[in-house]
């Protein structure tokens, strides 16, 4: 990906990526500036394939307790009984038409993007409490522009976990491996392709007291991705070292499950700090040496800071057996700063972004015919307002509005299988205050789950259609259109 078109993306990716994930590899980097998933193995397949709900359908792998909505490890153990084998497979393919400009000349713009996902997780709990087990995701995410580069990134993440109670107090660790390279096909000289690795390191603990699951979690981030830029003559050759240690802190309290309401609050902070240094190679015969003499020498290229804090809260209310009630709300504020060094002023991606979002969502749901049928309904908006500084340092105020509402079901047309369906209502504007650029949209989704001997193992399928398209005509008038399929299956025993 070039350093100019990286620049691009970047202040718009600040504006899409306002959540918690680990900004870490450079996989993920490019996902959030692409405006994908950054962990689509993370993504239920079940409750996708009933439009989407979030807080009002109970799921095995979407409970308020430490493992699930705390992300803690320590929580492990308590999550499910024996052996659990897990596995996901997942492919999403995004098309965004639009009108774009280059060099004063409007062109019309295709993006397609495809992010695909094989992910399997096997854990061994003990009836002591002790809980040990792996995880293997390969992971590869594909842009392809009408004009412009045409780019892969993919690779393969590991990791090991061992979760292990003394006395009430419950302690974990997991250790994670990621590497990831890029493919780059670009018709620009100085066009870099990009491979990393990171480390992660995670300590839990959850002791429960007053009534909550307390857990506390410190999670470590060792990041190195290493970018190359090198001509087809050899006549230059950059090397990059980016590195991005990263730090998270994680603090949760659960009401124990099993009673009439179902309540858990997290606290995350997040640090980035991350620097990258160039080895710039150009030979005197490079035609875009202005110097015109053999230049070799190591330079700094940009320092970022990266900080972030997030409160959210979820709670799921029974009223008597079936019907419910949920709630959810969070709010993050960040801060994100890019400094080029002197040498690369104005060529690379600096920048600044100040501020904070909030997000308000809730349903109901109930169980009809024996719980044969399951409805659910479910509304969420997201705001945002950040200051947002570009490379040329004009600074402006973006505010953000996302709104969606859900309508998901779920029928058993057999004692162990399910038949499940969705919609989606979708509205989106990334600047309320700038014309045209209000979309709305609609996602349908379908799906089916066979659940035999009462769920000892299961198999989940999910196909769902996302339209997006501008409410009126005018400025880059983009179009998004994407499909995503899925697969799950668990065993317990």
């Amino acid at each position: 990906m070039t350093r100019r078109l990286l620049a691009t993306f970047v202040l718009c990716g600040m504006l899409l990526t306002v959540g918690g994930t680990a900004r870490a590899q450079y996989l993920v980097f490019n996902a959030d500036q692409l405006g994908l998933d950054s962990d689509p193995q993370d993504s239920n397949v079940r409750l996708l394939s009933m439009g989407g709900l979030r807080f009002v359908i109970p799921d095995e792998n979407n409970e308020i307790n430490q493992a699930d909505f705390g992300g803690n490890v320590a929580g492990i153990a308590a999550d499910k009984d024996g052996w659990s084998v897990e596995s996901t497979a997942a492919r999403k393919r995004v098309t965004d038409d639009y009108q774009a400009t280059r060099a004063g000349t409007g062109f019309a713009q295709r993006e397609a993007i495809t992010s695909e996902v094989l992910s399997a997780e096997a854990i061994y709990r003990s009836e002591a409490g002790r809980a040990i087990g792996g995880s293997f995701a390969w992971t590869a995410q594909g842009s392809e522009f009408r004009v412009g580069n045409d780019g892969r990134v993919r690779g393969p993440s590991m990791s090991a976990l061992w979760n292990e109670p003394v006395g009430d107090l419950s302690l974990g660790a997991q250790v994670t491996r990621i590497t990831d390279d890029e493919a780059l096909v670009s018709t620009n000289v100085f066009g870099i392709t990009h491979e990393s690795e990171v480390w992660i390191v995670a300590l839990g603990a959850v002791y429960p007291w007053a009534g909550f699951d307390w857990g506390a979690q410190y999670e470590f981030y060792r990041t190195t991705i290493n970018g190359t830029s090198r001509d087809p003559s050899g006549f230059h050759q950059d090397d990059f070292q980016w590195q991005r240690p990263q730090s998270r802190l994680r603090l949760g309290a659960m009401l124990p499950t099993g009673g009439a309401l179902e309540l858990g609050v997290n606290f995350i902070r997040d640090a980035l700090d991350g620097a990258e240094d160039g080895q710039i190679s150009w030979s005197d015969r490079f035609p875009s040496n202005p110097g015109g003499f053999n230049f070799d020498k190591e330079v700094p290229t940009f320092e970022e800071e990266d900080n972030s804090t997030r409160i959210e809260a979820r709670a799921l209310y029974w009223l008597g057996y079936s019907p419910r009630v949920s709630a959810f709300v969070a709010q993050e504020s960040r801060e994100v700063a890019i400094t080029e060094s002197a040498n690369f002023i104005g060529s690379r991606r600096a920048g600044s972004r100040d501020g904070s979002s909030t997000e308000i969502g809730g349903g109901v749901a109930t169980g009809l015919f024996g719980e044969q049928l399951t409805i659910g309904v479910e509304g969420e908006v997201a705001y945002s307002d950040f200051d947002v500084t570009d490379r040329e340092g004009v600074t402006r105020n973006i505010k953000s509005r996302d709104g969606a509402g859900r309508i998901g079901l779920e029928w058993f047309a057999r004692e162990d299988f399910a038949l499940r369906g969705g919609v989606e209502f979708l509205s989106t504007d990334p600047d309320t205050d700038a014309p045209f650029t209000l979309q709305e949209g609609l996602s349908v989704s379908t799906g089916f789950g066979w659940v035999p001997r009462g769920g000892i193992y299961v198999v989940d399928g999910m196909f769902r259609y996302v339209d997006r398209e501008p409410k009126e005509d005018g400025g880059s008038n983009r179009e998004v259109d994407s499909f995503e399929l899925g697969l799950y299956w668990r065993l317990l025993f």
